[in-house]
Protein backbone atom coordinates (compact mmCIF):
# COMPACT_ATOMS: atom_id res chain seq x y z
CA UNK A 1 0.00 0.00 0.00
CA UNK A 2 1.47 3.34 -0.96
CA UNK A 3 1.51 6.37 1.33
CA UNK A 4 -1.37 8.03 -0.55
CA UNK A 5 -3.59 4.96 -0.14
CA UNK A 6 -2.69 4.72 3.53
CA UNK A 7 -3.49 8.40 4.06
CA UNK A 8 -6.87 7.92 2.34
CA UNK A 9 -7.69 4.95 4.58
CA UNK A 10 -6.70 6.91 7.70
CA UNK A 11 -8.74 9.94 6.60
CA UNK A 12 -11.78 7.72 5.95
CA UNK A 13 -11.50 6.10 9.38
CA UNK A 14 -11.19 9.46 11.12
CA UNK A 15 -14.20 10.79 9.19
CA UNK A 16 -16.31 7.78 10.24
CA UNK A 17 -15.54 8.41 13.90
CA UNK A 18 -16.77 12.00 13.66
CA UNK A 19 -20.10 11.20 11.99
CA UNK A 20 -23.28 10.61 14.01
CA UNK A 21 -25.06 8.82 11.15
CA UNK A 22 -23.37 6.15 9.07
CA UNK A 23 -23.99 4.71 5.64
CA UNK A 24 -23.82 0.96 5.10
CA UNK A 25 -20.23 1.41 3.90
CA UNK A 26 -19.26 3.41 7.00
CA UNK A 27 -20.82 0.78 9.24
CA UNK A 28 -19.08 -2.05 7.41
CA UNK A 29 -15.73 -0.29 7.72
CA UNK A 30 -16.22 0.40 11.43
CA UNK A 31 -17.50 -3.06 12.40
CA UNK A 32 -15.57 -5.23 9.98
CA UNK A 33 -18.84 -6.89 8.97
CA UNK A 34 -19.77 -7.25 5.32
CA UNK A 35 -22.48 -5.08 3.83
CA UNK A 36 -24.47 -8.26 3.21
CA UNK A 37 -24.31 -9.18 6.91
CA UNK A 38 -25.39 -5.67 7.88
CA UNK A 39 -28.35 -5.75 5.51
CA UNK A 40 -29.41 -9.10 7.00
CA UNK A 41 -29.10 -7.77 10.56
CA UNK A 42 -31.13 -4.69 9.67
CA UNK A 43 -33.80 -6.68 7.84
CA UNK A 44 -34.11 -9.05 10.83
CA UNK A 45 -34.50 -5.98 13.11
CA UNK A 46 -31.44 -7.01 15.10
CA UNK A 47 -29.58 -3.80 14.33
CA UNK A 48 -31.62 -0.57 14.38
CA UNK A 49 -31.57 1.49 11.20
CA UNK A 50 -33.35 4.34 9.41
CA UNK A 51 -34.57 4.43 5.83
CA UNK A 52 -35.71 8.03 5.26
CA UNK A 53 -35.91 7.93 1.47
CA UNK A 54 -37.26 4.39 1.36
CA UNK A 55 -34.11 3.11 -0.35
CA UNK A 56 -30.84 3.88 1.40
CA UNK A 57 -30.38 2.72 4.98
CA UNK A 58 -28.52 4.62 7.67
CA UNK A 59 -27.27 3.59 11.08
CA UNK A 60 -26.87 5.78 14.14
CA UNK A 61 -23.30 5.45 15.41
CA UNK A 62 -24.46 5.13 19.01
CA UNK A 63 -26.91 2.32 18.07
CA UNK A 64 -24.18 0.37 16.28
CA UNK A 65 -21.72 0.74 19.17
CA UNK A 66 -24.43 -0.20 21.68
CA UNK A 67 -25.28 -3.29 19.61
CA UNK A 68 -21.61 -4.26 19.32
CA UNK A 69 -21.22 -4.05 23.10
CA UNK A 70 -24.45 -5.89 23.91
CA UNK A 71 -24.51 -9.39 25.35
CA UNK A 72 -21.34 -8.71 27.35
CA UNK A 73 -19.65 -11.49 29.28
CA UNK A 74 -17.90 -10.66 32.54
CA UNK A 75 -14.22 -11.48 32.94
CA UNK A 76 -13.10 -14.08 35.47
CA UNK A 77 -11.83 -11.26 37.69
CA UNK A 78 -15.21 -9.48 37.60
CA UNK A 79 -17.03 -12.71 38.47
CA UNK A 80 -14.65 -13.35 41.37
CA UNK A 81 -15.13 -9.77 42.65
CA UNK A 82 -18.91 -10.12 42.48
CA UNK A 83 -18.79 -13.44 44.30
CA UNK A 84 -16.58 -11.93 47.01
CA UNK A 85 -18.96 -8.99 47.47
CA UNK A 86 -21.96 -11.32 47.67
CA UNK A 87 -20.18 -13.50 50.20
CA UNK A 88 -19.34 -10.46 52.36
CA UNK A 89 -22.96 -9.25 52.24
CA UNK A 90 -24.34 -12.69 53.04
CA UNK A 91 -21.90 -13.03 55.95
CA UNK A 92 -22.81 -9.68 57.47
CA UNK A 93 -26.57 -10.30 57.24
CA UNK A 94 -26.50 -13.84 58.68
CA UNK A 95 -26.04 -12.73 62.30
Amino acid sequence: MCDKDLMTVIADRVAINTKEVWTIEDTATYTGLSKSQLYKLAQAHVLPYSKPSGKVIFFKREDVISWLLSNRYASAEEIADTALQMTKRAGSGAR
